[in-house]
This record gives C-alpha cells, sequence and structure tokens, in this order.
C-alpha cells in the first residue's frame, strides 16, 4: 500500500469560493497545492519509507518539523523540571527565610515569621541527600569530597542506593 498525504490552507473568505461550504471551500483549496504533490522520503534512514505529498512550502511538512522542535523543546523542559523539583521545597524555604528576616530586621514584624526563619534555616544548615545528590548529578554543585564527608559515602553510591526511590535522576 502507498500512503498519500496533502495538506494545505484555506480562507473561507476567498473570492474564488463565495458562499460555498467548508468541504467545498477545502476541495477548490486542493486543486492549488495538487500541483505541489511530488514522492517524499519519510521515516527514520534506518527505516526509510516513501510517500507522495505536497512539498514542505504547501504547509504539512514544515508543520511536523516545527511540531519535532517543539516536542524537542518540551523534553528538554520536562528532564529539567524533573532536574528541578527536589530543588523546590530548598529554594522555597530558603527564599522565604530571607523574606521574614528582613521584614523583621525592618521592624514590619508578622504572624508566623520567626517559624519561617526557623524553618529556613533547618533547610540551610542541615543535610539533605536527595537534594545535593541531584545538585551534584547535574553538575550545580562540585563538592564531590564535601558529600562523601557529610554521607559517608560517594554520591555515586548513593544515588545508585536511593536512584529507584526519587526521581530527579
Amino acid at each position: 500500500m502507498l500512503a498519500g498525504l496533502v495538506y494545505c490552507k484555506v480562507d473561507r473568505n476567498n473570492p474564488k469560493t463565495p458562499g460555498q461550504n467548508d468541504r467545498e471551500v477545502v476541495a477548490e483549496g486542493l486543486k492549488d497545492v495538487i500541483l505541489t504533490i511530488s514522492l517524499v522520503q519519510i521515516g527514520t534512514y534506518s527505516r526509510p519509507e516513501t510517500t507522495y505529498c505536497n512539498d514542505a512550502g504547501g504547509g504539512l511538512l514544515s508543520r511536523l518539523r516545527k511540531m519535532e522542535e517543539k516536542v524537542n523543546r518540551l523534553d528538554a523542559l520536562e528532564a529539567e523540571v524533573i532536574m528541578l523539583r527536589p530543588l523546590r521545597k530548598s529554594a522555597v524555604g530558603i527564599r522565604a527565610r530571607l523574606f521574614a528576616t528582613s521584614r523583621v530586621h525592618a521592624g514590619m514584624g508578622g504572624i508566623g515569621l520567626q517559624a519561617f526563619i526557623d524553618d529556613g534555616n533547618e533547610i540551610a544548615h542541615r543535610g539533605d541527600v536527595v537534594t545535593d545528590i541531584c545538585l551534584l548529578r547535574h553538575g550545580l554543585i562540585e563538592y564531590h569530597t564535601t558529600f562523601t564527608y557529610l554521607y559517608g559515602m560517594d554520591w555515586r553510591a548513593a544515588m545508585n542506593l536511593i536512584g529507584k526511590l526519587i526521581n530527579c535522576f
């Protein structure tokens, strides 16, 4: 079986098709792009296939390429979100501590400020093996020997032990 794919954009306000329904407008638009149909290779290089379709200037192939670029960007963003997810609680706690401390120093006061300060201090000064592995794994910090000093093992060994339990690797 041989596949064929034709794509075109149509303008409902086309002067060549006044008062026609959508199907008739599309049919009229297809008449223009049929002239650009040619044999095109699709699929991967290792498993090439061919089909007849209109050229990239006709819209579909260029749109598919743009969609592929967007998917690749989304994959990169997803990887970044996975990498940063364990850092969120630490980052928010430390930033909340900064704001609470600033309010106290400025005499602004407020309910619960000391709790934000205490929580932020604890986050900043206690060990957090998951966050530290994520930081090292992604090159955001490079204190390999300090990790070993703090936790008693190399960060890669720790990652292998708990890697299945967390989602940043």
